[in-house]
């Protein structure tokens, strides 16, 4: 058994430069470039909540996204879980906005240097016409970076990207019969544009909670509608779980959003 690890997965609506909507230099709130972080991009989490979702459990079987999301030369998707179970973990894009299974299809590329930034890499759907996009990213350069000096991306935080018309989704799928937690929390992690996202959690093919963010905005998982399903999901081996990011009224610009996300053998 393990501890649950405090590494952020981060699934961001960055893009690239017009995806990002970047301006002339000099125009952004971020000016720093990469490795240097505005702390005023996102606002404040309750204290409490996060002491209490940062201790992790203390029982338990423990699933990270971030913790174990494998990058290369080990990438794999599905990509095996910590504890060595094959084909857990799934970075996918969808054929359209709807949240149907039977159209979501896997990230097959892999991106080495994302936006040419050596330790941003990961895997992307090369066939929707959208450079890069949809992927699901790691930054696994050990330090903080800030690309296009607009996106917050912290170390070892995952990011994924929609497009207008694909959904951005992590799949897991259940190695245990039982039941388990799923904890985090969605932040925004480009505040300079765009309107903000919505984020799903569903449990194969039915939405368990729900919830959006403005702009900036920030909100844990137990917070959003239907929340409190999360403490206790029965799930059979095979089963998956979905965490899914929608670009919000097909809007992708600067939808950069971190998603802190950890499922716990009850």
């Amino acid at each position: 058994m393990r501890a649950a690890p405090s590494i952020a997965l981060l699934i961001s609506l960055a893009g690239c430069n017009g995806i990002l909507g970047i301006s002339k230099p000099g125009s952004t709130d971020l000016d720093a470039g990469p490795g240097s972080i505005d702390s005023s991009v996102t606002r404040p989490f309750d204290a409490a909540a996060d002491a209490a979702f940062d201790a992790g459990p203390v029982d338990g079987l423990v699933w990270n996204l971030a913790a174990d999301f494998r990058v290369a030369p080990d990438q794999q998707n599905p990509s095996q879980d910590g504890y060595g179970n094959p084909d857990v973990w799934y970075y996918l894009g969808s054929e359209t906005l709807a949240h149907d299974p039977a159209t979501y299809r896997s990230m097959d590329d892999y991106n080495f240097a994302l936006w040419d930034y050596d330790g941003l890499e990961g895997w992307f759907d090369s066939t929707t016409g959208f450079e890069d996009l949809p992927h699901a990213c790691i930054n696994s350069s050990g330090s903080d970076m800030n690309p296009f000096g607009q996106v917050v991306w912290p170390a070892g935080a995952v990011l994924i990207h929609p497009t207008p018309a694909n959904l951005a989704i992590v799949g897991w799928k259940s190695p245990i019969t039982g039941t388990v937690e799923v904890g985090g929390r969605a932040t925004d992690r480009n505040s300079t544009c765009g309107n903000g996202v919505l984020w799903f959690v569903a449990h194969n093919d039915t939405d368990l909670a729900s919830g959006a963010l403005d702009n900036g905005g920030a909100q844990y998982f137990s917070a959003g509608l239907g929340g409190d399903s999360l403490a206790a999901v029965t799930v059979s081996a095979g089963d998956f779980l979905y965490v899914i990011v929608d670009p919000r009224d097909g809007e992708y610009v600067c939808d950069s959003t971190q998603l802190d996300v950890t499922i716990t053998e009850m």
